[in-house]
């Protein structure tokens, strides 16, 4: 399962944001992903992590390159936010090999011998809230 647990990682993510949605009142998901930057980001991937989601995913930076995204990011105030030193599951969970063409079977498969219930019980009675602020733009690109 070495080459699948960044993406059930990202799959949890969207889960426990599912789990979350009304109380948020979500209508979508934003994400930061961009197609490329990583090999979890390629489109058959985005799929994979997607399929467990019943909302929309907007994806505002999917084609732009690393250096317009961190140009981005220090415009709107979030840059310092992006870079602190804490592990991320890129880092935590990277396979040797990271599958670039997942396909959702497989991750459903993988999926079934973990305790994914009671996983997500726990993330939601954990929950740390953690407001930030950043400089809003009228228009995010120029």
């Amino acid at each position: 399962m070495d080459w699948n647990t960044p993406k059930i990682y990202r799959r949890m993510m969207y889960r426990v944001a599912e789990r979350l949605k009304d109380r948020y009142k979500a209508i979508g998901y934003v994400t930061g992903e961009a197609v490329g930057q990583v090999a979890s980001q390629t489109l058959e991937n985005l799929a994979c992590t997607q399929a467990v989601s019943t909302l929309p995913v907007i994806r505002p930076l999917i084609g732009m390159d690393k250096v317009d995204i961190v140009n981005q990011a220090k415009k709107i105030g979030s840059f310092s936010i992006s870079i602190q030193p804490f592990p991320d599951c890129c880092t935590v969970f990277q396979p040797k090999k990271p599958e670039i063409h997942g396909k959702v079977s497989d991750l459903d498969t993988d999926e079934k011998n973990i305790d994914i219930e009671g996983l997500l019980t726990s993330t939601i009675e954990n929950i740390e809230t953690m407001r930030f602020e950043t400089q809003v733009l009228d228009q995010f690109w120029e």
